[in-house]
């Protein structure tokens, strides 16, 4: 696949700290991409169940961060009349900062991620980035 194009995404994610640095977080997401396959247009549609760790730096009301982890990618990919399903490992990394308005949570976030699964008797390689604002309640 070439030149992925994401359409959407989407992600919910619960999380609890250690101590007042770190973290983790479980997700559950979706995005929609548009690639290249050879000639042809692919449909890419992706849930990431991922698992990841967090290093913030709590600033008063402000706290920006770091993450990382892993986990499974289940992908399918629709090129013409032709459909494929796979689920394959990944990783990700990632910035954000969250603001705390007491129990209510805003932030910003980008990530790195990236993937490699086998479908169509070839490599399919899934990576890039994602940007969310985030919007949560802390309890």
């Amino acid at each position: 696949l070439s030149g992925e194009n994401t359409n959407s995404y989407g992600e919910i994610a619960f999380g609890g700290k250690f101590n007042q640095f770190f973290g983790s977080e479980f997700s559950v997401g979706q995005f929609n991409a548009e690639a290249k396959y050879g000639k042809d247009r692919a449909d890419v549609s992706t849930i990431p169940v991922l698992l990841s760790l967090r290093l913030g730096v709590p600033i008063a009301i402000v706290e920006p961060y770091v993450l990382f982890g892993g986990g499974a990618y289940f992908t399918t990919i629709d090129v013409g009349s032709r459909s494929a399903s796979t689920v394959a490992g990944g990783y990700h990394v990632g910035l954000g900062v969250d603001v705390a308005l007491g129990p209510v949570l805003v932030g910003i976030e980008s990530r790195y991620f990236s993937t490699v699964g086998q479908t169509f008797d070839a490599d399919i390689r899934l990576d890039g980035y994602t940007y969310a604002v985030k919007a949560g309640v802390r309890f």
